[in-house]
């Protein structure tokens, strides 16, 4: 990739391979997702647009070349094109799966790479002002065949088709110590997803977010990538709310709840309306800089397809709890200890539980004297 910043009024140009991300990722998103676990903490300080990539995943990135131009003096224009090949399972008409691990290590792997083309041309326009902000992002892009997935009970509502048109519209108001922010964004058929929030931020060592979002169960992106349980940007809804506060001059304290809810079946869960809890609570300690450590748990609740001696399948609730212990200490400034310990629950309601656990133990030092770190 070629990659130039700042330019006079150019802010950003791709040449090569690059990716996008835009507003809260319901129409456009290849870029690096952190999880509910750190949402609090980042998802207001995401930042957006055009970014190099330089990793050697194969697969979230596009090809071609992208650019940014500064319109006025908060307006931001951005363009970009795309033309890349693709992996996936391909038979004589259509594209019957899209394959999205990025890897090639098997013979399998390498019979479905390259095997169809996708061409992408889009656009954001943003406006960055002192009270509120709001961008307008349009995507299309075509295969050079039809993407149908192979019929399966709970993948109805994939994606289907050659071409695919997202626009959407993301916004952020500020008012005094409240920020409401979120996007909503319309696919080729009409259905749409939305996702919004409010934060308060009372003072710095204070954070309280409420966040509530619906993805139809017919929403499809190809490219979307967004807060939620589901690896989809489709057929959910949910509303989470999350805490991060420090108190006692050492102490800081992160908790979370998430409730959701999927319509329709997905991959093993065959039953429509079923629910879910995702909570965590974390608590760390830092009295100095040489010495911190947290302690975490974290639960989840949600259905899932059991098939037992009888071979019968059902589905039931499949709980999970995990538990984490971490130390960080530096005895002396060049060298830095870690110290974690892990357990995991996990079971089938009324069934018996599986347990794992690790205790590990990391070590690093820069020597004082020669340009040496181990």
């Amino acid at each position: 990739y070629l990659l130039v910043r700042n330019m006079g009024k150019l802010n950003t140009l791709a040449l090569g391979n690059y990716r996008l991300n835009y507003g809260y990722g319901l129409v456009m998103n290849t870029d690096f997702n952190m999880g509910k676990t750190t949402m609090i903490s980042t998802t207001g300080n995401r930042k957006t647009g055009i970014k190099k990539h330089s990793s050697t995943n194969e697969y979230l990135y596009f090809q071609g070349i992208a650019g940014s131009y500064q319109l006025a003096n908060r307006w931001t224009m951005d363009a970009f094109y795309s033309y890349r090949k693709m992996d996936g399972t391909v038979d004589n008409r259509f594209i019957t799966s899209i394959k999205d691990d990025g890897y090639h290590r098997i013979p399998r792997d390498f019979e479905k790479k390259n095997t169809f083309t996708n061409q992408l041309i889009g656009s954001n326009l943003h406006y960055n002002g002192k009270y509120f902000e709001a961008g307008l992002t349009g995507v299309y892009h075509v295969f050079n065949k039809v993407l149908k997935s192979t019929s399966r009970s709970y993948n109805k509502y994939y994606p289907y088709g050659r071409d695919f048109l997202n626009v959407g519209m993301n916004y952020k108001f500020f008012w005094k110590r409240f920020t409401l922010s979120g996007e909503t964004a319309i696919g080729k058929n009409g259905k749409i997803a939305t996702m919004n929030m409010i934060r308060y931020v009372p003072k710095e060592s204070f954070q309280l977010m409420v966040m509530n979002r619906f993805y139809d169960v017919a929403y499809q992106s190809i490219y979307a990538s967004s807060i939620g349980e589901g690896s989809n940007v489709q057929n959910e809804s949910g509303f989470y709310i999350g805490l991060e506060t420090k108190f006692l001059q050492y102490l800081k304290l992160n908790v979370y709840g998430d409730f959701f809810y999927f319509p329709f079946q997905k991959y093993q869960v065959s039953k429509n309306g079923t629910h879910g809890f995702d909570g965590m609570f974390q608590l760390s300690y830092s009295p100095r800089y040489e010495l911190d450590m947290f302690i975490r748990y974290r639960y989840k609740n949600k259905y899932k397809d059991y098939t037992g001696e009888d071979k019968i399948k059902i589905t039931i609730p499949y709980i999970q709890q995990k538990w984490k212990y971490q130390l960080n200490y530096s005895p002396v400034p060049e060298l830095r200890l870690k110290t974690t310990v892990d357990m995991v629950h996990n079971s089938y309601q009324g069934k018996n539980p599986s347990i794992g656990f690790l205790v590990g133990q990391s070590m690093e030092y820069k020597f004082k004297s020669l340009p040496l770190q181990l």
